[in-house]
């Protein structure tokens, strides 16, 4: 058995960390096909697209990105990004609101914590839906709340909006944070790939096509060297 290890980089308010998410199932699922021995493991690291965002006043998502890229440009891009989201079974959203994400990042970080990849994974996917196809705030204490309860992270509302208003994981994000900024990502997603007998990680910079994830698994498999 060849074990995998991914560290991906991202932020729950990157439409391409969401495509990349899906984009990297895809390659998994297909590397698996093909080498039934390997298997894989993913960590979820934060990073913070826009840490001016304010923690507490929700914006207009709209107004926020036609601010900061323009009217017309941002048009463009909200289009190109919901035919890229239909691709890969993502129905993208933009009204609603957005403000920082550091909230989020801790959810995600005690959902590690707390029941490793599973967990995180589920907690992950549901900040996902929320910000991206139901207009969620992903920085409210009662929706991220609700997305600790429902991800099995918190036997009640009560005790997730305790840890949401708290400080628990936040020395732990910080770190993660520290340490992107040390490895030069400026961007993300940003994937890290590791295995036994590789001479040194792999960086994956950008939602990549499934094929360049299944390529780099294929040759791990192979024991083929990696440039």
């Amino acid at each position: 058995m060849t074990a995998i290890s991914l560290t991906v980089y991202s932020d729950t308010i990157c439409p391409f960390c969401l495509l990349g998410y899906r984009k990297t199932q895809l390659a998994i699922e297909a590397a698996k096909r093909q080498h039934p021995d390997l298997s894989f493991s993913i960590r979820y690291k934060p990073f913070e697209l826009d840490a001016t965002l304010p923690v507490d006043t929700p914006l207009s998502k709209q107004e926020r990105y036609a601010s900061k890229f323009g009217k017309e440009r941002f048009q463009s891009m909200e289009k190109m990004m919901i035919q890229r989201g239909r691709e890969v079974g993502v129905n993208f959203s933009y009204g609603g609101t957005v403000r920082n994400t550091i909230r989020s990042h801790r959810l995600l970080e005690r959902a590690w914590q707390s029941g490793g990849e599973p967990l995180q994974r589920k907690a992950l996917e549901l900040c996902f839906t929320s910000y991206f196809e139901n207009e969620g705030d992903i920085g409210s204490p009662e929706n991220l709340a609700r997305i600790g309860t429902e991800a099995g992270l918190f036997s009640s509302d009560e005790e997730a909006l305790n840890f949401i208003h708290g400080s628990a994981c936040l020395p732990d994000v910080e770190q993660s944070l520290t340490e992107s900024r040390r490895l030069g990502i400026s961007g993300v997603p940003f994937t890290i790939i590791s295995a036994q007998g590789m001479k040194q990680p792999v960086g994956v910079s950008g939602a990549q096509e499934p094929d360049t994830f299944t390529e780099i698994f294929t040759a791990i498999a192979t024991g083929k060297t990696l440039s």
